[in-house]
């Protein structure tokens, strides 16, 4: 898989990436009705995932609660082929138990708008040490990650176009930590 090429932003799109965080699921929305805005690289990548935390937070009705399960957070974020995502849910939803015995998800989630076939999931990690254990353990049962599971099961891999990878580290003030 490739490495994505680095964004020109400017500080115009660097606004409206935070304030899309900041109220989302709203500003995001009206941003994909800005002709001028919508297409911006760093925009439209930020705009996505923002989306998405503003409707799982609308649908769920509930906020972030605070507390602590950092301070390394894993984000995930996979590519899918196009109709590729109920496959994606059925190995997950088969399979997440085996990796759940070795530490906790933060989230699991999927783009509905914006830029879509995207399936975002973020680990917590004491350490990164601890990551490097849990990656082990849980590939070792053989049942991890979920596509191998579900090949073994006799169904099959979902079709993955891409992945990043990336280590967040909370802001001071971020209620979870």
């Amino acid at each position: 898989m490739s490495q994505a090429p680095m964004m020109e932003s400017t500080s115009d799109d660097r606004l409206w990436a935070a304030l899309a965080y900041v109220f989302s699921p709203i500003v995001p929305i009206i941003i994909m009705l800005m002709a001028d805005k919508k297409d911006r690289p760093f925009i439209k990548a930020h705009n996505t995932q923002a989306l998405v935390l503003g409707i799982i937070t609308v649908i769920t009705r509930e906020e972030i609660k605070p507390g602590k399960m950092g301070p390394y957070f894993e984000m995930r974020t996979y590519t899918h082929a196009p109709g590729e995502l109920p496959t994606m849910i059925k190995n997950w939803e088969n399979a997440i138990q085996v990796r759940l015995q070795f530490g906790p998800v933060c989230a699991i989630w999927y783009s509905e708008l914006g830029a879509l076939s995207k399936f975002v999931h973020i680990w917590p990690y004491q350490s990164l040490d601890q990551r490097a254990d849990i990656r082990k353990k849980s590939h070792d049962t053989g049942m991890w990650p979920s596509s191998v599971k579900a090949v073994k099961e006799g169904g099959r891999a979902e079709v993955l176009l891409a992945q990043e990878n990336k280590i967040l580290m909370p802001s001071a003030f971020s209620p979870l930590q």
